[in-house]
């Protein structure tokens, strides 16, 4: 009896246990598994971080593309396609044009291809890339949307290499170290480098020294092309001779490119980048109205200051100063002042107002004050002299007091006196201020 019990027993068990839900073999009981639902479509995704840029030569395109992460079928390729007449659809993708195939590689993770006119891209035109992922069972993925690109064009930049006497420099080398480019000057100073890509911005610059001389190296202010300008021309450069300077002016360095800067004021100064344009008078010579007077001791003024003007065109070889009837129009006016505090002054007084000094402002006219106590045709000269440099551009007065300099600041003292009124430094420096263009950046040239 025992034993039908326990067998009744079981039996009842083993029931209950066959009716208990999902107590079958044939379903899970992992709730992950439970959660699973297979793709709806065996389509691969659209492939990822599709992006066209522009390539390191004019007219080339670099496109870029992730991986598909995930695909019901193994991802065998990747193919690329171009088209210029839209945007790349599902429905046009047949008519657009495949640049490449790239097969699926083990850890690639990104693709970077590069295509120019090998490939048939035209310079400057406006074309559209689409990538698409291809399964080894043929699907193509997905396709949303495709990315434009106007590629770049080819751009030359020409100019002239000068000197400050207008003559060409030869065999001077160009160069623009940021894209790796050099050219060199012909015998007429002409250069052509490039090409650049018309979306660059390039800075041209010259060693410095070279065959038959020596200059001091310029850096061009950064170059950009215009809307529709390919080929950028006029962009020349005018160097200064590596001049040596009096020996006997060791301060600050014996260099004549920093002697000259102190002399026009026109020194690099971090917080005042204006300090180092270089303003000059328009057009030369310069207009002079001189008035007759003769001072309390004799002196005819008047023939003193013409004396001073025929001495700089004689020192400079050309003419600088003509002597003009008419004050109105003058460039500058000569004025014979009684004063206390000094014997030559100049002051400018065209343009005038806030803002305008001399050599931040392009002159226009200028005032050259001499005090009428100086006692000899001299004295009045050599003041006369060595103010008229001032009018010319040297506007501060020089360091070196060892070396004979006009510009000294009692330089105009016995000047008439000496073999060359003039010193030859000085001279250099305002041949330079004369052939140097209007507005010239003294700070972007090089001593090394």
């Amino acid at each position: 009896m025992g034993f039908s019990f326990l067998h009744r027993y079981f039996a009842f068990i083993g029931l209950v246990f066959l009716l208990l839900p999902g107590s079958g073999c044939t379903e899970s009981t992992d709730p992950v598994a439970a959660r699973y639902h297979p793709p709806v479509t065996h389509i691969p995704r659209e492939v990822p971080f599709v992006r066209a840029g522009h390539g390191s030569l004019p007219g080339e395109a670099e496109v870029s593309w992730m991986i598909v992460n995930w695909a019901t079928y193994p991802i065998e390729e990747y193919q690329v396609a171009v088209s210029a007449e839209g945007p790349i659809t599902t429905d046009n993708w047949d008519q657009a044009r495949i640049l490449g195939r790239y097969p699926w590689q083990p850890g690639q993770v990104v693709f970077r291809e590069v295509y120019g006119s090998a490939e048939g891209l035209l310079q400057g035109a406006t074309i559209w890339f689409a990538v698409r992922a291809r399964d080894d069972r043929g699907n193509l993925s997905r396709l949303e949307e495709s990315v434009r690109l106007t590629l770049s064009e080819e751009w030359w930049i020409e100019g002239r290499v000068w000197d400050i006497t207008g003559d060409p420099v030869p065999e001077v080398q160009i160069m623009a170290p940021a894209a790796a480019q050099t050219s060199l000057a012909d015998a007429a100073g002409f250069f052509r480098i490039g090409p650049f890509r018309n979306i660059d911005q390039v800075v041209l610059e010259t060693d410095g020294t070279q065959l038959g001389g020596s200059w001091y190296g310029f850096i061009q202010h950064p170059l950009r092309t215009r809307p529709g300008l390919a080929l950028v021309t006029g962009h020349d450069f005018v160097l200064i001779p590596h001049y040596f300077l009096d020996h006997r002016c060791t301060r600050p360095d014996n260099e004549f490119l920093t002697y000259f800067r102190h002399m026009t004021r026109t020194t690099t100064q971090e917080y005042n980048p204006a300090a180092s344009i270089l303003h000059r008078w328009e057009h030369y010579p310069l207009t002079v109205y001189i008035p007759t007077l003769t001072n309390d001791s004799g002196v005819p003024m008047h023939e003193a200051a013409l004396i001073a003007l025929l001495l700089w065109n004689s020192a400079m070889g050309e003419e600088y100063f003509v002597r003009t009837d008419d004050e109105e129009s003058a460039n500058i006016e000569f004025r014979f002042e009684d004063r206390d505090n000094f014997y030559g002054l100049v002051t400018l007084l065209a343009p005038s107002g806030g803002g305008a000094e001399l050599g931040r402002v392009i002159p226009e006219k200028m005032a050259v004050s001499i005090d009428t106590v100086l006692p000899t045709l001299e004295t009045v000269a050599g003041i006369s002299l060595h103010e008229l440099g001032h009018t010319l551009g040297m506007l501060n007065h020089s360091d070196c007091h060892a070396a004979d300099y006009l510009m000294n600041i009692v330089g105009g003292f016995g000047a008439l006196d000496k073999p060359e009124p003039v010193h030859l430094d000085e001279r250099r420096a305002v041949q330079c201020i004369r052939y140097l263009p209007q507005g010239q950046d003294m700070s972007r040239y090089q001593m090394d």
